[in-house]
């Protein structure tokens, strides 16, 4: 403990510090008890102002802590619905392709199925119109192998009257040139006969093949068709299964930027609650401290003793 020294300046009383030489400023007149009152009113402004600021600089520094995790899910959170928006325009895009690839294979398709049907109306034409030249043929040789036996009976009825006008008999070489005749007629009927059998028999072998031809050409272009139906069907689904994965992917990039927001709102609450709890630590601290700050500024009664070393270093209070 030190002795007080008390001087007056400018009309104040104030309180020498022995060690510094640092006026602390008393109530004019005071006794000791009022020192000591002054001492303790000033520690506890102190003592509240610190606990204050402590209470305060921990809340500010929690709701700043928030306030960043906050903004850092905020932009999780737009980044989980910009890849939800991507994802389903290129989805949006796949599932259109897929469409187009059906369309696509059904104009193609139908086209070689035309193509088929128009294949087959052509070869059963020609076919028809084989059929029909190798009747004609076959009528028009019938007409010429009647033409020449008629003109063998014109001819052999001819020499006939001619041999017996004349009086000479048949045999010998009329006789002979008669039946010479007679072959050459039945020869040229009998190449007659062949020649328009042959002709309708080419023709009528014609429209088979102009047939079976037909129908070759026509399945295949079913078969192509057909080819460009599975070819369709196959690259739409493509499409479609694309559209399906990325839809997927879409969706767990966003469920992780949505999980990563939830953590760092989960981190800011954590944040707020630690700086909650400093708060009331440092509130209870201060509180002690205030309730506590008068009575722990010792001083002599009856002689005006302070200890000046406590009040330094637990006030501030000085000049």
């Amino acid at each position: 403990m030190t002795d007080i020294q008390i001087i007056r300046k400018d009309g104040c009383d104030f309180i020498v510090d022995p060690e510094s030489g640092r006026l602390y400023p008393v109530i004019s007149g005071g006794e000791p008890a009022t020192i000591t009152a002054v001492a303790a009113v000033a520690a506890v402004v102190v003592a509240a102002a610190g606990a204050a600021y402590t209470i305060y600089s921990s809340q500010q520094a929690a709701a700043a802590q928030q306030e960043q995790m906050n903004q850092a899910a905020a932009a999780s959170e737009r980044q989980a619905q910009q890849a939800r928006e991507a994802a389903a325009y290129q989805a949006t895009l796949r599932q259109q392709d897929a469409e187009l690839a059906d369309r696509a294979a059904a104009i193609n398709a139908g086209l070689a199925t035309d193509e088929a049907a128009i294949i087959e109306e052509g070869a059963a034409r020609d076919a028809a119109i084989a059929r029909a030249n190798a009747t004609f043929a076959q009528d028009a040789s019938r007409d010429n192998v009647l033409d020449l036996r008629r003109r063998k009976d014109i001819v052999m009825g001819a020499g006939r009257a001619l041999i017996g006008a004349s009086g000479v008999t048949t045999e010998g070489s009329p006789l002979l040139s008669m039946m010479d005749t007679q072959d050459q007629l039945d020869l040229e009927i009998s190449r007659e006969q062949i020649r328009g059998a042959r002709e309708a028999d080419s023709l009528i072998d014609e429209s088979s093949l102009i047939t079976a031809d037909g129908r070759l050409r026509a399945t295949a272009a079913r078969e192509e068709a057909a080819r460009i139906r599975f070819g369709g069907d196959v690259q739409s689904q493509a499409y479609r299964n694309e559209a399906i994965l990325t839809r997927y992917a879409g969706e767990t990039r966003a469920s992780g930027y949505l999980d990563q927001a939830a953590g760092q709102r989960y981190q800011g609450d954590i944040y707020r609650m630690a700086g909650t709890q400093k708060s009331i630590a440092a509130g209870i601290s201060g509180a002690g401290t205030v309730l506590t700050a008068g009575a722990k500024v010792p001083w002599r009664g009856g002689g005006g003793g302070l200890d000046l070393a406590y009040y330094r270093a637990n006030t501030g209070y000085y000049m």
